[in-house]
């Protein structure tokens, strides 16, 4: 399966239809960009291409999604 097709999925199922999915792909594409969206992603990142852009990335999600983030109580 295809980044795509595991968000179609992702989505399709109601245990996992609020699950945050942040896609990491190499495209800048605004083809892809706007059916990521589409399909329900919450956050759409070009990967970096060193390593210290990797550290910077896991950082900035890691304080994102851990640090500022409000989302609801699971059921």
């Amino acid at each position: 399966r295809d980044g795509r097709e595991t968000l179609r999925l992702i989505k399709q199922d109601r245990r996992l239809q609020r699950v945050p999915v942040v896609i990491l792909t190499t495209s800048v594409a605004e083809y892809d960009i706007s059916l990521a969206y589409e399909s329900g992603a919450s956050s759409y990142i070009s990967k970096p291409d060193t390593f210290d852009g990797w550290v910077e990335l896991a950082t900035a999600l890691s304080g994102y999604w851990f640090d500022l983030v409000h989302l609801p109580p699971w059921e």
